[in-house]
């Protein structure tokens, strides 16, 4: 069958401003705040993967589409144009929701952090040591840093009427009506030609498995599924294979051979805590390469 038409703005559009707070936070974010530009993928990944928690817990009272199809999140590259898209199925927005997301600071610990920023110089240099990702809740800015316009489709489960969301990060953003939108959310990034690499499927695929690997939806890349390895951690001790072990093992160190040791623990207070620790077979230092720092990763809700 011929793919659906594409999504469009119709009608007149509203310029809008950002909130002040948040025009201040979009300079740093897209300047200061984050070291590590790659980063931008994890939160939009993270913010789809929320939308889709809340579509199955919509399921569950009644308040989702039914026909809605299969939750997913959706990656699409064009090297040619320059742009990386990111689609997912979740709940979706409304007009309304835009604004209060992407034009307004709507949490009170967002706000909190703007102004501990602005009080000490606001140049974002502590919080960028202290790598603050997805803290406060402003992971979606993180878009500007490597893109020079951005393009938000979404139409909120049960409602008939899409919205198109667009700005360049510098002040403002264009609100309209939109036609041919699925219920979910798609965010469409033209990049900066300083960071064309992410409209590469192997660029975002190796940022995937850095920060991605092990959210609890199925994530596409251009069609092919980039997500198979499971989250084993959230499983009990005794649930969990000396296969599966071995095969996320090899999973997140990229060797051939099986871990040697494998210790698998959880502890509840004062934190609650999932941990899995290998020791691998050998390591390259024993053949003279160079020493090899210890890997050690920390996940929050799966990323």
């Amino acid at each position: 069958p011929p793919p659906p038409p594409a999504e469009e703005a119709v009608g007149s559009s509203q310029r809008l401003e950002f909130q002040a707070e948040t025009k201040k936070l979009l300079d740093i974010v897209a300047n200061s705040l984050y070291t590590d530009r790659e980063v931008f993928l994890r939160e939009l990944v993270s913010n789809a993967s929320d939308a889709l928690e809340k579509r199955r817990y919509a399921e569950t009272i009644g308040g989702a589409e039914s026909d809605a199809g299969e939750m997913r999140i959706a990656i699409s590259t064009d090297a040619a144009a320059g742009t990386l898209t990111i689609a997912d199925s979740g709940i979706g927005m409304s007009r309304e929701e835009l604004v209060a997301n992407l034009g307004t600071i709507a949490s009170s610990g967002s706000k909190r952090f703007v102004q501990q920023l602005q009080s000490t110089g606001g140049d974002g240099a502590s919080a960028a040591s202290s790598n603050v990702i997805g803290q406060f809740g402003v992971g979606f800015y993180s878009v500007f840093m490597v893109a020079d316009q951005v393009t938000v489709y979404s139409r909120q489960h049960g409602s008939d009427v899409g919205h198109c969301w667009k700005s360049t990060g510098d002040g403002d953003y264009e609100l309209s009506e939109a036609a041919n939108v699925a219920a979910g959310t798609k965010v469409i990034l033209h990049l900066k030609s300083s960071e064309s690499r992410f409209a590469s499927r192997y660029a975002v695929e190796s940022n995937l498995r850095k920060y991605s690997s092990f959210v609890g939806f199925p994530v596409t890349v251009d069609g092919e599924r980039a997500n198979t390895i499971q989250a084993i951690w959230t499983k009990g001790k005794g649930d969990v294979t000396e296969e599966e072990h071995n095969e996320f093992y090899r999973f997140i160190s990229q060797d051939f051979a099986d871990p040697r040791y494998t210790l698998h623990f959880s502890a509840d207070a004062p934190l609650s805590i999932k941990a899995l620790f290998y020791v691998p077979e050998t390591h390259m230092e024993k053949w003279g390469m160079a020493r090899q720092e210890p890997g050690v990763s920390l996940y929050s809700r799966r990323v």
